[in-house]
This record gives structure tokens, sequence and C-alpha cells, in this order.
């Protein structure tokens, strides 16, 4: 057990004595004990008190009263103990002549019960650290009793647990079927001994059709076929990808960004991995690292980032710093891209044509294998990723490791043609490395 000690620093020597015969494995945190030459003080006690302790004794008195330092440790203990939902903050008031009442030196400990030293020789010292033994000892046997025997959940809470318990199942289940598609299901048998492998025990075969239709009803998991025996990903959903493997992906997108400069023509495909290359670009824009740039982009969440952060920058209409263009056509709600009109298929090479063909594009990939190369889905979105990849003069193509081994319908590229694929550092891509070092960059 772990017990923090607040208090002025004039109370010190009580505090140490009282220290002094408190049992051996009670663990105390003094801050002349426990920081570190140069630890900054507000972010150690924080801490300290809100991840480290089990309980706050504060040492009451009109000096203490008088601390900023104490008054915030006391603000930090009353919000550990709403989260705890126990007692946490234990007070012992230490007395002088003319003491007002402990609650007029700190109101919000009003009506709490308290230990109270009169006697500050060492033997009356010693019977407060007895006091503070005793007591902490009955409370820590009230925890034990609230832990085995908790108090029933209001109706709202049952439901927000419940809740919370389908949110993590669906969690877990697009994790363990994002590598599966149409040619290469999960059985339900499988899919249960991932899970149960991953700790989630009270889902099983017998009960799994009950839990995923709890999930399907509430569409948390858009994009996901089950048929009773199967299950695969038809497409990943803008709504929850993104937060997928969300390191990899900066890491991946630091990489591509770096090959922006000023006054190129650049195409930002569409996806949770671009999404984090943009967030790098506005970034180098405001900090006026970038100008004279044309960006193309068929995402309209992407659009709006960097037309949010011409706004900010206060940019006019006369397009020195920053133009932006999107193709015509429709909004596929998955992805959130552009796809054009039906016959209208020439505007993505139109506008290619009207910026002057892209010094750069990076375009994302749904899936990769060395033999089918950086593939995708059979859909619409393909013709703006070839078009782009076919009248760009460097293209990078950029995928996280989720991707590997997975393989789709329709090729963006191959390790035969001219390209540079960015992905992470995965055992299959760091095989292929050595043979197209030129081709391959891994991030780790």
């Amino acid at each position: 057990m772990k017990i923090f000690f607040s208090h002025a620093s004039q109370s010190k020597p009580i505090v140490k004595t009282i220290m002094k015969y408190l049992p051996a494995n009670l663990m105390t945190w003094l801050d002349e004990n426990n920081l570190l030459w140069g630890d900054q003080l507000a972010p150690a006690f924080e801490t300290a008190i809100k991840t480290e302790a089990d309980y706050v004794i504060l040492f009451v008195n009109e000096i203490a009263a008088r601390s900023e330092w104490v008054h915030k440790e006391v603000r930090w203990a009353l919000e550990r103990e709403k989260e705890l939902k126990r007692s946490f903050l234990l007070p012992v008031f230490l007395h002088n002549e003319g003491n007002s009442p402990m609650d007029s030196y700190f109101p919000e400990l009003a009506n709490r019960k308290y230990i109270h030293v009169m006697d500050y020789t060492e033997f009356g010292l010693k019977t407060v650290a007895d006091s503070i033994t005793a007591s902490l000892f009955a409370l820590i046997c009230e925890d034990l009793a609230r832990m085995q025997n908790p108090p029933p959940m209001e109706k709202g809470e049952t439901i927000h647990a419940a809740e919370q318990l389908i949110a993590d199942l669906a969690r877990k289940i697009q994790e363990a079927i994002f590598p599966y598609r149409e040619d290469n299901p999960i059985s339900v048998e499988d899919l249960c001994t991932i899970l149960q492998r991953d700790g989630t025990d009270y889902v099983t075969e017998e009960n799994f059709d009950t839990q995923i239709n709890h999930i399907i009803q509430r569409n948390l998991i858009p994009g996901l076929y089950y048929d009773g025996y199967e299950l695969y990903l038809i497409e990943e959903h803008s709504r929850w990808k993104s937060g997928m493997n969300h390191d990899s992906k900066v890491a991946i997108a630091r990489k591509a960004a770096a090959f922006i400069r000023s006054g190129m023509s650049v195409y930002i495909d569409a996806g949770s991995t671009t999404e984090e290359v943009i967030r790098i670009l506005c970034k180098r824009i405001e900090m006026r690292k970038l100008s004279n740039l044309k960006i193309v982009t068929p995402s309209v969440n992407h659009a709006d980032m960097i037309s949010e952060c011409c706004v900010r920058m206060g940019f006019e209409d006369d397009f020195t710093a920053v133009e932006l263009y999107m193709p015509g056509g429709c909004v596929r709600p998955g992805t959130q891209a552009l796809i054009p009109f039906p016959g209208r298929e020439d505007t993505l090479q139109a506008l290619c044509d009207m910026v002057g063909g892209y010094d750069l594009a990076i375009v994302g990939a749904n899936g990769f294998t060395a033999r089918a190369g950086a593939t995708t889905h059979a859909n619409k979105e393909l013709l703006g990723k070839r078009t782009a990849f076919t009248n760009a003069k460097k293209r990078l193509i950029v995928f996280d490791s989720s991707k590997v081994g997975i393989e789709l319908d329709s090729k963006i590229a191959d390790l035969s043609e001219d390209m540079i694929l960015i992905s992470n550092d995965t055992p299959p891509l760091r095989e292929l490395q050595p043979q197209y070092p030129d081709k391959i960059i891994l991030v780790r």
C-alpha cells in the first residue's frame, strides 16, 4: 500500500516522526524522498496522487490552509476519490491553541471524520501513528468487503455497461476479421478461438449469433458480411478504420510527406493513412514551410482539412499559397471519397491535365502481396487511383501492415512498375526489401 502525505513544509518534522512509527509494509510518498533533482513539481505530485497512491493523508493546520500546493493536492485527491467512489483523502488535524475548526481551513472537508493531534511528544505522535495504522486497516477491510459484495447497479448503469461490453467486442471482432475478404472468409469457430485467446472468454460458438446480432443491429462494424457460418470484411469503412494501427500510419505519413516540396502539384488519395499526410501538410503550410502548392484530392474529409487550414492562415483568392482541387462527382459514404458521375470518368484526366500533371501522387492501397502487388477493391475509386498513378512523375503507394497478405480484386501497381512503397516494418516486406531496395521503404 502506498500513502501520499500532503502537508505544509513547516509540518514536515511532525510528519516524518509519524512516518517512523508506521508499519514497514506501508510505502510512503514524501516529496524529499521521491522527487529527483530537476523533476517538475506539479506533474510529479499530481501523478503520485492520481495514479500511484492508495490513500492521501492530509495534515491540516492554518499554514496548510494558506499553501497553494496543499490546496492543489486536496483538489487532485478529491478528484481521485470521486473516481474511486471510496474514502481516499484522510485528514489529520494538527491542533494549536486558538485553532479554528478544521472545515474553516478546508470547507470541502466539512463533516469528514479526522484524527486529531493534541500531543506533540514522541509518545503522542506514536499514538497518532497507531491510530492511522488502525484506521487504514479498517478502510482496507471495508474495501475488500465492497469488492466481494458490489452494490447492485442502477438500471441506467447496467445499460451503459452492456453497451460498453458490446462496443468492446465489436472492436475486437473488427481487428480480428480485418485480413479476411470474400475469397478467404473466417469461420465462426476460428473467430471464437481468436477472441477467447484474446481474453474474451464469454464469447462461444453457441452464443456468437446473439452477440454478433447485437453488433449488426447497432451498425458497429459497417462493411461486415455474416451469413451465420462465416464472416469477412466487404470493405474498410471510414468510420472505424482510422483508429487501427494509428502510430504506424503516422510514421508512414511522415515519410511520405517528406517528398512534398513547395511549388509541387500533388495528388493525395482518400484514406486513413493519407489523412495523416494531410495533417502534416497542413502543419507545414501553417509554419510557412510549404507554399505555392497545387493539391488534388478526391476525399471530402481531406479537402475540408486543407480548406480549414487556408482559412486559419487568412489566404485570399489569389492562390499564391495553396490551390485546392477536387474531382466532380458523388460521395461514397463508406470512404468519403468523390467518384465521377456515370459516363463522366474523363473528368479525372481533365483535372489532371488542368493542373499540368502531378509531380507527386500519394495513393493508398487496401492490400499487398508479393505476387499481386498493391491492390484495392473493384469500385469506382480504382479509376482515380490509376489515373493519378499514371500521370505522376513520382508515385508513392502507402499502406500499413494490416494490409500485408491481403490480395483484392483490382491491381493498382506491382513491383515491376516505377513506384515507391512505404509501409511499416513486417517480415514479408523485410524479406522483399533486399530485392527492391529503391522501391520499398519500411518505417518502424
